[in-house]
């Protein structure tokens, strides 16, 4: 799943498709009803394929936005996303079951609610949460590089 296009503008609603890039300016094209707006070093731009959440494991190992979004897609096979204004103990239940190593001291529940809308933007939009061709390739070489044990 490639999220290196995706962003988040502060103050803007959704989530948007980088369309053209320059040194200065960004065009991006909301996914929500495909209006296009420049975007220039002035705006907040979060770039989802930067986003972590906190895990249990350690300070420096955040869980990727990518690997929720899988997780999240698979149990959204044989159990809905809650919508967001459930029940704060039911949104964090189900990200629980999605993501159990996440930080629950970490993440709030506004954090939890804005992965679930992001979630069902890209979902409507039409985005793969498969792995692509090359990041099956990248794991098979990690895994090749990894230390084996005897």
């Amino acid at each position: 799943m490639d999220l290196s296009k995706i962003i988040h503008i502060q103050g803007a609603q959704g989530l948007h498709k980088i369309v053209v890039q320059s040194e200065t300016l960004v065009i991006a094209e909301s996914l929500i009803d495909k209006i296009r707006l420049p975007v220039t070093r002035g705006h907040n731009i979060i770039n989802l394929d930067m986003v972590t959440v906190f895990s249990i494991k350690g300070e420096d190992e955040g869980i990727r936005l990518s690997e929720i979004f899988k997780a999240i897609h698979e149990k959204e096979a044989t159990d809905p996303v809650p919508d967001k204004k459930a029940n704060d103990f039911v949104l964090r239940d189900y990200f629980k079951t999605c993501v159990p190593d996440y930080d629950e001291k970490q993440v709030y529940v506004s954090n939890i609610k804005k992965v679930f809308s992001w979630y069902l933007i890209l979902k409507d939009a039409g985005f793969s949460f498969e792995d692509t061709p090359e990041e099956i390739e990248q794991a098979a070489a990690d895994a090749d590089a990894s230390p084996k044990e005897d």
